[in-house]
C-alpha cells in the first residue's frame, strides 16, 4: 500500500536580518519589567519543490521616558522541504499558502526555537540579559488568525 502520510523535513535555518541599537541610554534604563517584545511571522513557498519558508520576526523595545525604542531585532527564515502533501493539511500556490493549524503550531515551535537558538549566540555579548521565552505557540497562532 501506498504511504499517504504527511512528510516533512527542516531544510535549515538562516540569519536573514538583525540590528542592535544598544546605547549608553539603553543599557542604564534596561529592566526586564520595561521591554516590550514584539513576535511576528510570515508564510511564503515554493509549489515546484514543494518547500515553505517561514519567516520569524522578534522585536525588543524597552520604554524610557514613557515611549519604547527598540533596540534589538533579529529576523530568521527556517526551511522545510515537504514529500506526500496532503491537500487538506497544506497547500502551497503561487500567491497564498495553506497550512492546517496542527501543522502550523509545530512548524512554528520548530521556526522559534531555532530562531532562539540562533538570538542567544547573537545577545550572548550584552550587557544584560535578553531571552527569547518559551511561548504558546497556539495564542500565536490564533492571534494571527484572528487578524486576517
Amino acid at each position: 500500500s501506498e504511504d499517504k502520510s504527511l512528510a516533512f523535513q527542516f531544510n535549515g535555518i538562516k540569519e536573514t536580518s538583525v540590528s542592535s541599537k544598544i546605547t549608553d541610554e539603553i543599557v542604564s534604563n534596561f529592566s526586564q519589567e520595561k521591554v516590550q517584545l514584539n513576535l511576528g511571522f510570515s508564510l511564503s513557498g515554493n509549489p515546484v519543490d514543494s518547500t515553505i519558508v517561514l519567516t520569524i520576526l522578534v522585536k525588543f523595545k524597552l520604554k524610557i521616558a514613557e515611549k519604547y525604542k527598540e533596540f534589538f531585532s533579529f529576523t530568521t527564515d527556517t526551511i522545510f522541504k515537504f514529500k506526500n502533501l496532503d491537500e487538506k493539511l497544506i497547500k502551497i500556490e503561487e500567491s497564498e499558502i495553506f497550512v492546517d493549524d496542527d501543522l502550523m503550531i509545530n512548524l512554528l515551535s520548530i521556526s522559534i526555537g531555532a530562531t532562539r537558538g540562533m538570538m542567544s549566540y547573537k545577545v550572548s555579548s550584552f550587557p544584560f540579559e535578553l531571552l527569547l521565552p518559551l511561548f504558546d505557540v497556539s495564542d500565536i497562532l490564533e492571534q494571527a488568525n484572528n487578524k486576517k
